[in-house]
């Protein structure tokens, strides 16, 4: 098989990936994270990956699993951060964090109603910024996070935490004195530990020393004021956490079997090494074979009303499962000479 030659998918290898992010279950979310803490079983989740700062200062995210299908998203210069908070009603980037901004320790700084670190850009600041995080806040076990957040206990100030030990290991999550939202909302948002999000966005070359400088506060003022322009995504996870709960899954086949977790994790980084290949079929009839490349969207969940036959009462979680074992497949033969 020929050797990757794509640019961007070359960054897809096991050594330049940076962190992954994931889901948590419905169940947690609509708590406010107070109870059943856990991951979305099933999920594939994103992996990023960034060049060698020697080489460029663009970054990946391997996104396997999403209704719009398995995407390499193209190789871009981009800003990370980790936010904790209610992100989801973030209206202007730069305001959110920049007002009241105050370093808390180490890394880890607040503003009004955030609390959040700045990744960086290339591969070695994101992993030295992760590693400072890690080194300069509690590291608890997720069975004393599950406690804390059950006894909602108010807190004397802002606290980062990173989450050691078992099934949330690898995750990093804050708590905000007095509110995690504005005085009027209260409720069960208050008092909880919650868990620290991706947020990322492009960046012109030449605001990458400014971006990953010493001056924070220039750092901040380069976030987009547009919150559009922003990507908001998932909860932050260590790259040795994605590889424990990639290999605990185990992932449909289509035909009634299962495949490893362990082999889906190994086999995406082929795509990196070599050029790799997906094919569609319709009622039987072989179909088109084509190079996997970026941004393509390869199985698109509203494809499975047709694909592999026509059905229109073919409900959602059916078309998820017929998506989910495709895409399974695809990834379960991408080869590695």
């Amino acid at each position: 098989m020929p050797v990757q030659d794509n640019a961007s998918l070359r960054m897809i290898q096991q050594a330049n990936a940076c962190f992954g992010t994931m889901r948590f279950t419905e169940a947690c979310e609509d708590t406010f994270y107070r109870y059943n803490l856990a991951f979305k079983n099933g999920q594939l989740p994103s992996i990023y990956c960034a060049d060698n700062p020697d080489n460029s200062n663009q970054s990946l995210r391997l996104r396997p699993y999403h209704n719009h299908g398995f995407n390499a998203v193209g190789g871009a210069t981009r800003l990370y951060w980790a936010v904790a908070g209610l992100t989801g009603e973030i209206d202007n980037p730069r305001t959110a964090l920049s007002t009241e901004m105050e370093q808390v320790c180490g890394p880890v700084y607040q503003s009004r109603y955030y609390v959040f670190v700045r990744l960086g850009v290339d591969r070695n600041v994101i992993q030295q910024s992760l590693q400072a995080l890690i080194a300069s806040v509690p590291n608890i076990t997720t069975q004393q996070l599950v406690d804390l957040n059950a006894a909602q206990e108010a807190v004397a100030g802002t606290i980062a935490v990173f989450i050691n030990e078992g099934a949330l290991s690898g995750t990093y999550w804050a708590i905000k004195n007095p509110v995690w939202t504005n005085a009027l909302d209260g409720g069960a948002r208050n008092n909880l530990y919650r868990p620290m999000t991706l947020v990322d966005f492009r960046l012109p070359d030449d605001d990458v020393d400014t971006a990953q400088g010493d001056d924070m506060a220039a750092a901040v003022q380069l976030m987009p004021e547009n919150r559009d322009r922003v990507h908001r995504g998932h909860g932050l996870i260590t790259v040795d956490g994605l590889q424990t709960y990639y290999g605990t899954q185990n992932y449909p086949n289509g035909q009634g079997g299962q495949i490893p977790g362990g082999n889906i994790w190994t086999n995406l980084f082929r795509l990196g090494a070599y050029k790799q290949y997906f094919g569609l079929a319709s009622n039987g009839v072989p179909g088109i074979t084509a190079e996997i490349q970026p941004r393509q969207g390869i199985y698109r969940r509203n494809m499975f009303e047709y694909f592999p036959y026509y059905d229109h009462d073919r409900d959602d979680d059916t078309k998820a499962q017929l998506q989910l074992a495709a895409i399974c497949n695809m990834i379960n033969n991408f080869v590695d000479n």
